[in-house]
């Protein structure tokens, strides 16, 4: 593979994680303050909705570019150091909270309206 390439994908990869923890974070702490930040700072509602969004779509941008690169890239070097079960564990652990931060932010909208 090209260094340029495996340079990028390898960024790609990392922000990804980023992503997820951002998506994560910003709907745990939305979800923590529900009943007391929309009343408290109002602005900061909807920019932390926007912030989520935005970190869901690079998490789906960003995941399109991970799975067209997964085997060369993650899925092989995992094999030859006999780590696949961490590579499964991380991804079943990401994977798990970006299903609870969509359903929060899910659950947050539907409920009072309290969220956006």
């Amino acid at each position: 593979m090209d260094p340029l390439l495996a340079a990028i994908v390898f960024v790609s990869n990392y922000l990804h994680d980023l992503a997820t923890a951002v998506f994560f974070v910003t709907t745990l702490f939305s979800w923590w303050t529900r009943d007391r930040l929309p009343a408290l700072y109002p602005s900061v509602v909807p920019r932390l909705r926007r912030l989520a969004l935005g970190s869901f779509a690079a998490i789906l941008v960003l995941g399109a570019v991970r799975a067209a690169y997964y085997g060369p890239m993650e899925w092989l070097p995992a094999l030859e150091r006999k780590q696949v079960g961490i590579l499964a564990a991380k991804h079943v652990l990401l994977v798990g909270l970006t299903a609870w931060a969509g359903w929060a932010w899910w659950r947050m909208k539907r409920t009072e309206g309290r969220v956006g």
